[in-house]
């Protein structure tokens, strides 16, 4: 596989194997390495267990089932991508590779920086292919993050208008942090925008960084090591 992304879908199988079939372990996330023969899924159905392995090597860049969900001939199951991605190329952050924040009363989705490697912590927005106000199609590419090691496109997989961008080009989101809002154009996002920084604010809060923690212990040690050696 050369320059391509791979669909895995599920396959046709025999009515003796079972006719209604459940998602019931995945082996791999998004961003793991895979080889030809490695076990990516395990498939529970009315009769029998069994497991449906990768038949491309590659990074599995998009997952598009959850564990426990039913599936049947064809779903999309997963997506595996090049090997090897040079920075200037890009490949699709889909879906599933990021979180979405939505709200039925408020009519918007948030979108949100993907993780896309166990160190990252932020992501560049190094292009913007559409602005405020446009109408987003299922399957349009709305930006390209870039990171240390790759640009991705970022498509939403999604309708509606783009209501809210958080930050210009060439600015950095945090992980997690919201990229784009897309909704109704009536909506209220804003107030979804704002309880959401606000219970990642909350989060913060309670949950201090390493260093803060460090300096935590550091200044309790030296307390304890003051009360001890002082009468």
């Amino acid at each position: 596989m050369i320059g391509e992304n791979v669909e895995v879908r599920m396959p046709e199988l025999d009515e003796f194997i079972g006719t209604k079939f459940v998602l019931d372990k995945w082996y791999i996330t998004v961003g793991d390495s895979v080889k030809v023969g490695d076990v990516i899924i395990e498939v529970e159905s009315d009769k029998a267990k069994f497991e449906l392995t990768a038949e491309n090597e590659g990074i599995i860049v998009h997952v598009a089932k959850n564990t426990k969900e039913s599936i049947q001939f064809n779903d999309l199951l997963c997506v595996i991508g090049e090997k090897e991605v040079e920075k200037s190329t890009a490949k699709p952050v889909e879906r599933s590779d990021f979180i979405i924040e939505s709200s039925n009363s408020v009519g918007a989705e948030l979108i949100l920086m993907p993780k896309m490697g166990k160190k990252m912590t932020k992501g560049k927005i190094s292009h913007w292919n559409l602005e405020v106000g446009d109408y987003i199609n299922n399957d349009d590419i709305l930006a390209e993050v870039e990171t240390d090691k790759a640009t991705m496109e970022l498509i939403p997989y999604c309708t509606g208008t783009l209501l809210y961008t958080g930050a210009k080009k060439g600015s950095y989101i945090p992980v997690d942090g919201i990229i784009a809002v897309i909704g109704e154009k009536e909506s209220e996002y804003r107030t979804l925008v704002e309880n959401y920084n606000q219970t990642i604010k909350n989060n913060n809060s309670d949950n201090p960084s390493f260093e803060e923690n460090k300096q935590n212990k550091k200044s309790g040690f030296l307390n304890r090591l003051w009360d001890f050696l002082t009468p």
